[in-house]
């Protein structure tokens, strides 16, 4: 500051002198809140911009330049001004670069002010570069020592590397704001910027730096509330970027509550860093939508890979007690670089993100089928260190009313350790939340909206690790892969088997319109608990399955549901719908299954209700179908009771491996494996035949239900149904409930369980209660009705005295 008012002095007048010393003021109150308590080290409108002169040397930084891509200071590219620093191949006439390897360095000493430990620096960015291979790195390393052309700066601890480990991908100006250690007050250090690429692939523009700026001052926590709003200077009250705001509270924290009010409609074109700070159950931190409008959007284009941050248009790194409310997170472009949307890790194994609400947000990844990161997910909660302990954990979290487009994953929960598991996180959504996407079911999170080229899995909502984990209300949709050869799974909800799960709750979910073009042998599932170490119990009630298709042309299968679990664990499956399943030149043994076990243990499923009519294109061969599909093992528990079980799919006009079934087994074995219990299921497959079979043991057809019934051994199914069930539609949009004033099986027909609700809420008959998802006022059908033909005491037409006994008789 004192060689800038020298500066001045030299140039005016004594008025004029006063003059430039009231502008000086105003323009460095404009950086920052708090001006008067802070000093500029580096100004972006002078050294700090490369506004002093046309060299490096003019605004006090030295260059070491090595191979064909050094910096220069010129006028080929910047975000204002007239200068920059840029890399440039042709002696600064342009901004591109060469694939010669090469490694350039730019650098300055700075001296720390003691005391002043909110140290932040910002600046602006534009080049694309490559990957991790081409682009800019900023280190902060003793005065001793000096870099070295061609040679790349590596992180040590006493060399720092500053904010993202990859700064590049970026076609237009981005701001990057760091907050700097606070150990670095009173002392100097080289501050130092570096371009490196390698001798292959990468696209210019190269890098390019401008509007350097370099704040320090004594820490003052922040409390109250600020705004953020782009059309306001930056002030004691308004940043003018959330990159701004998060800066601000990394250096400073938190004294009390903090509430950052974002103007609605405005888009925040900045690289935002890590959110560091955290609050309390007393103090909390609230970044939400002020005004009315769209929703606020966080923009940029990401970086090449995920550093120690991790590449994030949003990140929360061991906070606790942050609310976003209210934010999108979009990237620039159809970027293939950003792989999170807004990500949420432990920082260490002992301080994971705990207590934090996500609520009202937007992504869009923009991964399409030309420009596809198949590590981008849209919301995620992720370990990024093994917890230690229970501290560790990212717990207590909750999403709601969220949506997500163009990403692999669209909501992945990750705990980190099969022992310190992460727990009472919750994905949910208001009645009342309206997705922005169109064509989402209101009261739902709308998750997917996706159509890739898929080279890997995926996946609306995947759980992996969490215990007491809920996922109500999500809508997974829309997600097409438009490969022919994929074999890579595309599933709805999936509860992973990479670390156990205690009690998952999967509810009132609406799963549908998965499409896959691969005629390879791909699986898709609507609901997957891959739980080979989970052991549950997995709670899956009032889910609805429809419309997932396949194009396989070999053994690959769509699944409405697949239930597994550890050998310890319980499934509770009650009052699903599932319906619409079609892959239509599959030769899977069965190519789909509404609900599938595959080694689960102890299985409880109740009042569910599974509709397939699939139609095979094959002119002849094993195209089959099943409502149930049971491998079996010998641990395997079923307790099957009040479900509907329809499937009226046709099959291939020829051939002796084609059937459609309502039960397959693939053994024909009983034993313990399908519990006494097992009872008033109602099942129909058609015209009974040798391909229409009320069940299958994979050896011998079951066409009838008399010999369905002795095949189980009472007292297993003594009470089952069979009939075409009058549902209230099953064309255009399918509704499973039952039709009124139609006599049927399902009326009255259940045996009381466990639960005590339908699909729809309602409150479950306690003596009687109706077969499949929904109870209702149906009507039933009476197989032993008696009616009498006439009295024989009193006789017809006669009397009998008044106040004496007697005792009516009649003949029937």
């Amino acid at each position: 500051m004192r060689k800038m008012l020298q500066s001045f002095h030299t140039k005016t007048t004594q008025a004029g002198f006063i003059s430039c010393w009231a502008f000086l003021l105003f323009s460095l109150f404009a950086l920052s809140p708090n001006l008067f308590s802070q000093t500029v080290l580096i100004n972006p409108s002078g050294d700090g911009g490369f506004e002093n002169g046309a060299t490096f040397a003019a605004n006090g930084w030295t260059e070491i330049n090595g191979g064909t891509n050094p910096w220069y200071v010129g006028t080929a590219t910047k975000k204002s001004g007239t200068n920059s620093a840029y890399i440039s191949n042709d002696a600064g006439v342009g901004n591109s670069y060469a694939n010669a390897t090469a490694v350039s360095h730019f650098y300055r000493d700075v001296t720390f002010p003691a005391g002043e430990t909110a140290i932040t620096l910002t600046f602006d960015y534009k080049g694309v570069g490559e990957s991790t291979w081409d682009l800019v790195q900023v280190f902060l390393i003793p005065t001793i020592v000096t870099p070295v052309a061609g040679t790349a700066l590596v992180a040590s601890p006493t060399q720092v590397r500053l904010g993202n480990q990859y700064i590049n991908l970026q076609t237009g100006y981005t701001t990057y704001s760091f907050v700097i250690p606070a150990s670095a007050a009173g002392t100097t250090q080289r501050l130092v910027l570096s371009w490196k690429n390698d001798a292959s692939g990468g696209s210019s523009p190269a890098g390019a730096v401008d509007n350097i700026t370099l704040l320090s001052k004594a820490v003052t926590p922040l409390s109250g509330s600020y705004t953020i709003d782009n059309t306001s200077a930056t002030s004691s009250s308004n940043f003018q970027s959330l990159s701004e705001a998060v800066s601000a509270l990394n250096a400073h924290g938190i004294s009390s509550s903090v509430t950052f009010n974002i103007a609605a409609g405005q888009t925040f074109d900045n690289y935002v860093d890590t959110l560091k700070a955290t609050g309390t159950s007393s103090s909390t931190i609230t970044f939400q939508k002020s005004g009315v409008g769209a929703n606020p959007v966080i923009t940029n284009e990401g970086s090449g890979a995920s550093g120690t941050a991790g590449d994030a248009l949003f990140m929360l790194f061991g906070s606790d007690f942050v609310t976003i409310n209210g934010l999108d997170f979009i990237t620039r472009s159809t970027s293939t670089t950003v792989e999170f949307g807004l990500n949420m890790v432990n920082s260490t194994s002992t301080n994971g993100a705990r207590f934090n609400n996500v609520v009202n947000c937007h992504v869009n990844l923009k991964n399409t089928i030309s420009s596809s990161n198949t590590t981008s997910i849209a919301f995620r909660i992720h370990a990024w260190t093994a917890p230690a302990y229970t501290n560790g954990n990212n717990s207590y979290n909750t999403i709601k009313n969220v949506s997500s487009q163009n990403a692999y994953r669209g909501i992945l929960l990750s705990g980190g350790s099969s022992t310190n598991r992460d727990r009472y996180n919750t994905i949910t959504a208001d009645p009342s939340y309206i997705s922005p996407v169109s064509g989402a079911t209101t009261g739902y999170n709308d998750i997917g909206n996706t159509t890739v080229s898929q080279s890997t899995g995926l996946r609306g909502v995947e759980i992996i690790g969490q215990d007491n984990v809920k996922v109500e209300r999500c809508e997974p949709r829309n997600m097409v892969n438009t490969s022919t050869t994929s074999t890579n799974d595309i599933v709805g909800i999936m509860i992973n088997n990479t670390y156990t799960s205690l009690t998952t709750t999967i509810s009132e979910n609406i799963i549908h319109d998965f499409t896959s073009a691969s005629t390879a042998a791909q699986v898709v599932y609507g609901l997957w608990t891959n739980g080979a170490v989970g052991v549950g119990p997995f709670n899956i009630s009032r889910n609805k399955v429809y419309k997932p298709t396949g194009a396989t042309t070999a053994g690959g299968t769509i699944r409405g549901m697949l239930l597994s679990s550890s050998s310890s664990g319980v499934i509770n499956c009650n009052n699903n719908l599932i319906y619409q399943l079609y892959n239509p030149a599959s030769t899977g043994a069965p190519g789909i299954r509404g609900i599938d076990f595959n080694t689960a243990y102890t299985v409880n499923l109740y009042y569910n209700s599974i509709y397939l009519d699939a139609t095979s294109t094959l002119t002849t061969g094993s195209f089959q179908t099943a409502c149930l599909y049971m491998a079996s093992s010998a641990s395997t528990i079923l307790d099957s009771r009040n479900n509907i079980f329809v499937n009226k799919s046709t099959t291939a006009p020829t051939g002796t491996a084609t059937r459609a079934v309502a039960f397959y087994k693939t053994t024909a074995t009983i034993g313990t494996q399908i519990a006494t219990t097992t009872n008033n299921n109602l099942l129909y497959a058609g015209t009974a035949s040798s391909k229409n079979l009320i069940a299958y043991d994979a050896a011998t057809g079951y066409q009838t239900l008399a010999t369905y019934q002795a095949w189980l051994v009472s007292p297993r199914e003594t009470n089952a149904k069979t009939e075409d069930v009058p549902f209230v539609s099953t064309s255009g949009t399918y509704d499973l409930n039952i039709q009124l004033g139609v006599p049927t099986f399902n009326a009255n027909g259940g045996t009381p369980v466990s639960i005590t609700i339908d699909f729809n809420n309602t409150t479950r008959n306690a003596t009687n209660p109706d077969i499949g998802a929904y109870e209702g006022n149906f009507t039933p059908i009476y197989t032993n009705d008696i009616g009498s033909v006439a009295f024989v005491t009193p006789s017809a037409g006669g009397t009998q005295v008044v106040g004496q006994l007697f005792h009516p008789t009649s003949n029937f």
